[in-house]
This record gives C-alpha cells, structure tokens and sequence, in this order.
C-alpha cells in the first residue's frame, strides 16, 4: 500500500499503488471544489438567456417560476387546481405585468373577444 497525506486535512491515508490519492475521502475532496452559487447564474446573468426571444413554452415557465398563482381566477375568483396564464397585450415578453392568471373558461372567452382565438365551429344538423 501507498502511503499519501491528504491535501486538504492533512491525514495520513493507504491507497494501492496504481492509484492517485490526493484526498482521504470524498469531504475532503468536496471541500476543495469551488463552490456553486445558483443564484448568480440566474436571468441575464446566465450565458444562455435569450432574453425575449424564446418560444412560449419557456416563457410561461419562467412566469410560473417568477409570479406564482394565487389559486384563483382573476375574473371569476373561482378556486380551481390549474390556471392558464393570459397574455394581456398580445406581446410575448417577460414582463409579469403583462400576463394573468385565469381559468380555462374565462381563457376562452378573454381570446375570443381579442380576436386572438377562432370562434368555435357551429356544427349543423343533416
């Protein structure tokens, strides 16, 4: 066995003779390792952030992720498991302001009289 010191706790460890031992444990080694801030990759700060130019899948994500739901409608105040996030202006971009939160129903109703979604196909009688 190969006699080594730890570099960070200065230990005395055996390790066998084809391996390379320059910390006891895995505390130690984690020790050394720089340390990884979440919070300073975040928003533009990250090298991938695409600011507005992103599909709206992502960006209703990040909405969720910034400005949680209160668990009601915003028009109807009906308390239901799951809102969909409405765009006010027809502009997707990041600002909260822009978005709220409404049940499925009022969704509907809100786009049709925005003119933002087809009315609903009449079906006819044969």
């Amino acid at each position: 066995m190969k006699k080594c010191i730890c570099l960070e706790c200065r230990k005395v460890f055996y390790i066998k003779p084809s391996k390379i031992g320059k910390y006891c444990s895995k505390k130690c080694y984690s020790k050394h390792l720089p340390k990884f801030r979440a919070d300073e990759q975040r928003g533009n700060k990250n090298h991938c952030w695409k600011g507005n130019k992103v599909s709206k899948r992502t960006l209703h994500k990040f909405l969720r992720r910034n400005h949680p739901d209160t668990g009601s409608c915003s028009y109807c105040n009906r308390r239901t498991s799951y809102l969909d996030l409405a765009n006010k202006s027809g502009e997707y971009t990041r600002n909260i302001k822009d978005y709220i939160y409404l049940c499925r129903s009022c969704h509907i109703k809100f786009d049709l009289k925005r003119g933002v979604r087809p009315p609903p196909i009449k079906k006819c009688a044969l």
